[in-house]
């Protein structure tokens, strides 16, 4: 780098030099060459020694002040060269330093975010063995739905805690189910029921959720997602986001529960091969934060997909025993 402004300072220098410097350069060629000559002719025209004394006098003082001349404007753009070096020298310093603080802090916030996974893995497994009860519950237990909802809701309270590890922010996970609706068969009229949410808050009013007022469960259905996350869910409002608890108050006054979430559906895995039927979406897994950029796709998508996963077997039994297939 320093080789190169080096080189780019010596090409400037050579390209900006004055017009005064190569007018002295000029005269001083010229005098160099007519001053012998000069000299010579005078001494056999006039066979004295005194004038050419005198034009050598001339001669050496023109040359003299030429060269200081030269001196001068060499050293002014000498040293304009060097302060242009260390200016150029210190925008590059500050550069890298920028860039180098920049990538200590990325590395830093990374290493601080695995750290958080290694302490939220305990959460992890308590709520994996909580629906591992759930499960056993529905499959080869007396199937009480008593039971049943507080394995899940043990499940996903550790679940929340895990995340809210993670994100180093308050968050809660709920399980939704869906329910048809007689007399409509589209998926945009299919209900979605709460099941249970984590947490002590008290529970929301009863609501005629449906697919087509969501836009997390719509997408999902529609596009056939195996996951919803958004970061910033107010900013998606100008985008046409949609939430059935959201009216229009809520959202001028910002009295808004959560403004990041991700959604996965509960589903069966899907087969393989072509042509494949589409799957069926019995519910959904919900994680929500008040804050947002606070979930990262490539960690912590994984984990609720895993839980997903695992919660279709025992949703999908309580369903066939509690709740009408939509």
């Amino acid at each position: 780098m320093e080789l190169k402004i080096n080189w780019e300072l010596r090409q400037r220098g050579a390209e900006t030099t004055t017009g005064s410097s190569k007018a002295l350069t000029t005269i001083s060629s010229l005098v160099t060459i007519a001053t012998p000559v000069v000299t010579v002719t005078a001494i056999f025209l006039t066979g004295k020694n005194s004038l050419p004394a005198a034009i050598l006098a001339v001669y050496v003082c023109l040359l003299t002040t030429v060269v200081l001349l030269l001196l001068l404007g060499q050293e002014r753009r000498h040293g304009s060269a060097l302060c242009e070096q260390e200016r150029r020298h210190a925008e590059t310093i500050q550069v890298q330093e920028v860039r180098h603080t920049t990538q200590v802090e990325e590395l830093s916030a990374e290493a601080r975010r695995a750290a958080r996974y290694q302490s939220a893995i305990i959460h992890i497994r308590n709520s994996f063995n909580s629906l591992a009860n759930a499960s056993w519950t529905v499959v080869e237990g007396d199937g009480s739905e008593e039971i049943f909802i507080r394995y899940v809701e043990d499940s996903i309270r550790f679940l929340a805690q895990a995340f809210s590890v993670i994100t180093e922010n308050a968050c809660r996970v709920s399980v939704k189910i869906t329910e048809s609706v007689e007399g409509h068969a589209t998926i945009h009229d299919i209900r979605v029921l709460t099941l249970c949410r984590s947490g002590d808050e008290p529970p929301e009013p009863a609501s005629d959720d449906r697919i087509g007022n969501n836009t997390d469960f719509r997408a999902i259905f529609e596009e056939d997602l195996t996951y919803y996350l958004c970061n910033d869910l107010v900013a998606e409002l100008a985008r046409g986001y949609q939430n059935s608890h959201w009216t229009r108050q809520a959202i001028q006054s910002g009295n808004i529960k959560y403004k990041a979430t991700i959604v996965w559906p509960i589903a069966a895995p899907r087969p393989l091969g072509h042509n494949v039927p589409p799957r069926e979406v019995i519910g959904f897994l919900c994680v929500d934060t008040k804050t947002t950029d606070a979930f990262n796709d490539t960690f912590d998508v994984p984990i609720g997909s895993a839980f997903a996963g695992v919660l279709h077997l025992a949703i999908h039994r309580y369903r066939a025993r509690h709740v009408p297939a939509p």
